[in-house]
């Protein structure tokens, strides 16, 4: 019969010495009890002191060691989220297990002045900032961290946001954090358009005796002028909050064009239905008709039926535009007659003619004619020269 047996464990060997530890200082004293070695070697233990008999505290039992290591209390004071500093006794040796022994306990975010892994020594001065709850609203998201940064600018790096050219932040990056938390950073984005604009060449016109009256030729093309704009427009989180001129010139500057108009006048004839008629001009006009009742004028009023020239309005008679058909000018309209002009009208612009009629022999007239101007030829000076190209 085999019968298993457990070792014993072998004694360890007893010496004649014991290391003192003093404050990280190690000397070899003759071997004895714990208080016996500490009061040889004259270590007077303070109230927050620690002994450590092989690495365990020592409860004042009469033990002996082979290691004891006193670990004197340093001083310190703490101040911790605002609150009035408080002064601590420890053995510690850093300020991280000092401030763990004091039971405050800290968040990730929390700043502690100095460091945690900190020495700890004699009237060392600690600070725990307690970390505040930000919402920043960045990049079109809300992001929602601690911090424990002094100003929003050190919130925002702790949080990894960077703030590049013009961005800014409500409010302010450089100043302290927001009572409510709330940080909003709007991204600046800025850049330069660059627009081209025509800038339309003057006409001069110049008179051309050897083309005949009504005509125009192209005497010099000209040319446009280019004028350039460059316009900085300011983004702020994308949408345009901002617009400035940066620059303006002229790129070409305009060439005036110049036209030449006829003033060679040939006095022509035509057959008509009222005889053959001379005439020294003709080009065609939009025509309309109107008589008295048919004016606009109230038949009560004095003015009633009265012209431009102070003649009562009878057949024969005709409104004008007369910035191109002087008042007075003898025309012939076919299918109307010979006429004079004797009239205007506020809608009588341009190439453009009310025939005029009393109320008893009114016809309506609406459509284009040629009109004739009689002679003799005016003098030059009464002629209107350039006449608008198009008809109303």
């Amino acid at each position: 019969m085999l019968v298993a047996c457990a070792a014993r464990p072998t004694p360890a060997p007893q010496t004649d010495e014991t290391l003192l530890i003093i404050d990280g200082v190690i000397e070899r004293v003759p071997a004895g009890a714990v208080a016996a070695v500490l009061t040889d070697a004259g270590v007077t233990l303070g109230a927050a002191d620690v002994v450590l008999a092989d690495g365990v505290r020592w409860d004042q039992s009469a033990i002996t060691a082979e290691v004891i290591e006193v670990r004197r209390a340093r001083s310190a004071t703490v101040s911790a989220g605002g609150q009035p500093p408080f002064a601590i006794e420890t053995t510690a040796p850093t300020v991280g297990a000092a401030l763990w022994e004091a039971g405050i306990q800290l968040r990730q975010a929390d700043r502690v002045e100095p460091a945690l892994t900190t020495p700890l020594t004699s009237g060392l001065a600690i600070t725990v900032t307690r970390a505040a709850p930000l919402a920043i609203a960045v990049d079109g998201a809300l992001l929602r961290t601690l911090s424990a940064g002094s100003t929003v600018v050190e919130a925002l790096a702790a949080a990894g946001i960077g703030l590049t050219g013009p961005d800014y932040t409500l409010p302010s990056a450089d100043g302290p954090l927001p009572a409510d938390g709330q940080i909003r950073v709007v991204r600046v984005h800025e850049e330069i358009q660059a627009t081209q604009t025509v800038e339309l060449a003057d006409v001069i016109y110049q008179p051309q005796a050897d083309q005949p009256i009504d005509t125009r030729v192209q005497v010099d093309p000209g040319a446009d002028g280019v004028r350039r704009t460059y316009t900085r427009v300011r983004y702020e989180d994308g949408l345009e909050v901002a617009r400035f001129t940066e620059a303006e010139f002229l790129a070409q500057q305009p060439r005036p064009r110049v036209v030449g108009y006829g003033t060679q006048i040939t006095v022509q004839s035509v057959a008509t239905p009222d005889g053959v008629i001379e005439y020294w001009r003709s080009y065609d006009v939009y025509a309309t008709s109107y008589s008295p009742s048919r004016a606009g004028v109230p038949a009560t009023s004095r003015t009633f039926g009265i012209t431009r020239s102070g003649q009562r309005l009878v057949k024969g008679l005709i409104a004008v535009d007369p910035r191109y058909i002087p008042l007075g000018t003898r025309l012939y309209v076919p299918g109307y007659g010979f006429a004079v002009a004797a009239d205007t009208g506020g809608g009588v612009k341009g190439r453009f003619i009310d025939l005029g009629y009393s109320d008893n022999d009114y016809q309506s007239w609406s459509r284009v004619v040629t009109i004739y101007f009689l002679t003799p030829t005016p003098a030059a000076g009464s002629i209107a020269w350039l006449i608008p190209q198009s008809i109303p």
